[in-house]
């Protein structure tokens, strides 16, 4: 356990979900005009919409950290520890949301701890795919993404973009639940494959 905390750096995670935590409090319901390619010129897009992504990049880059050599000889133990620091780190993002939309009387940061949940599940399905560098530029990508083609010329959000939907939306709560329950499942399986073809 000690050892497994040292290799995967989690003092690094700290740091990514209090930037997290910052700049969901900094936010709030500010929004910026950037351009999208479903109405003409530039739209309001929430700037909350960005804040899990360094909270995101540092769980990958934690799990990316250690030796796949020496994780080999107690893969399932690694798995399971990193989990539990995965489904931890969903915990604390729920909870900063809510307590930012308390703290700041904005709504929409509720939607933050649900879509930290959607991305790390979108960073982890590439990652098993194909590596951690990988995971976290498909995280960024689908943000950029959504603020381009998102929402339709009435800036309503479409039910894929997930992070783009209401705080309370049923679909977007239960996409993000089971993209970070996927996310979290194929992370043991990755570790079963790599300590096979060892």
């Amino acid at each position: 356990m000690t050892l497994w905390l040292k290799a995967r750096r989690i003092p690094l995670l700290a740091v990514g979900l209090a930037l997290y935590a910052g700049v969901a409090i900094a936010a709030g319901s500010l929004t910026a005009n950037l351009p999208t390619l479903t109405s003409s010129g530039a739209a309001g897009v929430p700037l909350m919409l960005f804040a899990p992504l360094p909270a995101c990049a540092a769980l990958i880059f934690c799990l990316e950290s250690g030796s796949p050599g020496a994780e080999g000889t107690a893969s399932r133990r690694v798995a399971r520890y990193d989990q539990v620091v995965i489904v931890l780190s969903g915990v604390v993002a729920l909870t900063i949301g809510y307590g930012t939309a308390v703290l700041r009387s904005a709504p929409v940061a509720e939607a933050a701890g649900r879509n930290m949940l959607f991305l790390t599940g979108i960073m982890l399905c590439a990652r098993w795919l194909w590596d951690g560098r990988i995971g976290v530029l498909a995280g960024i990508a689908w943000v950029i993404m959504v603020t381009l083609i998102g929402f339709n010329a009435r800036r309503e959000p479409y039910t894929w973009a997930v992070i783009g939907l209401p705080p309370h939306d049923i679909a977007g709560m239960a996409l993000s639940l089971t993209c970070f329950t996927l996310g979290a499942l194929l992370l043991a399986s990755r570790k079963k494959s790599k300590t096979v073809s060892g």
